[in-house]
């Protein structure tokens, strides 16, 4: 039997160097994403590179297909749930709530009755001012719509001075994921229009505000259900658009 040349060898090593290298440097990818997350170092670029190396779509400024919209200048499309919800209000063409108290929800009429089994969908949140308090969010795969949720929320919560993803539990909050926003402690949290994007798909959600990607989660307790608005305290806030489409 002959013995395989030299230069078949050299081939074969050089192949198997190539895969090692090319796992080498998904694991490194992934171990930096984390750190990412611990470190609240959230900047679009470095996540997204990382996830465009993986081949992870991210959401881009229009979505293939859309599922609901909110209507800002009327209460029509909103399910108002919680201790004042007469404090929400239209206001030029803006969905405002200045919250006197407790946790306050508008649901969407839209994602509760047209899409109750979707589980993968992206959230536009779209020139969200906080004028003043201790923050607003977005719920997600909601079960009960009501003032005692089951689900998830992402929040922009300059009270805690996070990005918080949270699972909910009849009310009952606990926190999945949470990092500090970029530029910490000089972040400017209040009187300025953020463009608020979460993307749900399978057991994975990932925020991004203003076009970088600032947080992602995991959990599989909720596959599917409606999306809202909350905020709580003493929040002063504006929404300028609401939609919900689907995921890349």
């Amino acid at each position: 039997m002959n013995a395989p040349s030299t230069k078949k060898i050299k081939s074969l090593e050089t192949g198997q160097a190539m895969i090692e290298y090319g796992l080498i440097l998904v694991f490194v990818s992934i171990v930096v994403i984390v750190i990412l997350s611990l470190l609240g170092k959230a900047t679009k670029k470095p996540y997204e590179d990382i996830l465009l190396a993986l081949n992870v779509p991210t959401p881009g400024s229009n979505d293939p297909i859309e599922y609901c919209k909110g209507d800002m200048n009327s209460m029509d499309d909103w399910l108002l749930q919680g201790n004042k919800t007469k404090d929400w209000q239209t206001n030029d063409g803006k969905l405002c709530m200045n919250n006197k108290g407790g946790s306050n929800y508008a649901y969407s009429k839209c994602s509760a009755n047209s899409m109750p089994n979707q589980s993968d969908y992206v959230v536009r949140l779209s020139g969200a001012n906080l004028l003043g308090g201790s923050g607003y969010g977005v719920m997600l795969r909601e079960q009960n719509n009501d003032g005692k949720p089951s689900g998830y929320s992402f929040q922009y919560d300059p009270g805690k001075g996070y990005f918080v993803f949270k699972k909910w539990v009849d009310g009952v909050e606990k926190d999945l994921e949470k990092a500090r926003p970029p530029a910490h402690p000089n972040y400017d949290w209040h009187n300025v229009e953020r463009d608020v994007v979460v993307e749900m798909k399978g057991d994975t959600m990932s925020a991004y505000v203003d076009g970088e990607l600032v947080l992602v989660a995991t959990d599989d307790t909720y596959s599917s259900g409606s999306v809202g608005i909350r905020t709580w305290y003493s929040s002063d806030v504006c929404f300028n658009d609401f939609s919900i489409g689907s995921a890349p």
